[in-house]
């Protein structure tokens, strides 16, 4: 996907058929005084929201105070079951 991006992964879910992208982001691709993604990165999540049936954005900061791999995994899990618990909401 490009912009900048330290992890793409696409997750594939029956409810899903375009599935979910998780994207996580880095400190530099935020504005520090509103905390809003800036330019490249806002239109690479918009593309990608266009392209899924939903997008999960993980702050760099977020991710990498996670501990350990199940700590990761469990978090994306959580994230990923809120996008799902919105499909068919909107």
């Amino acid at each position: 996907m490009g912009g900048g991006l330290t992890a793409t992964l696409l997750i594939r879910h029956p409810g899903c058929p375009r599935g979910i992208a998780v994207l996580v982001t880095r400190a530099e691709h935020y504005f520090s005084s509103t905390g809003q993604l800036r330019g490249g990165m806002r239109l690479s999540a918009v593309r990608m929201g266009r392209q899924c049936d939903g997008l999960v954005l993980l702050g760099g900061g977020e991710w990498e105070g996670l501990q350990g791999e199940e700590g990761r995994r469990l978090f994306v899990q959580q994230r990923v079951q809120e996008v799902l618990d919105g499909v068919g909401k909107g």
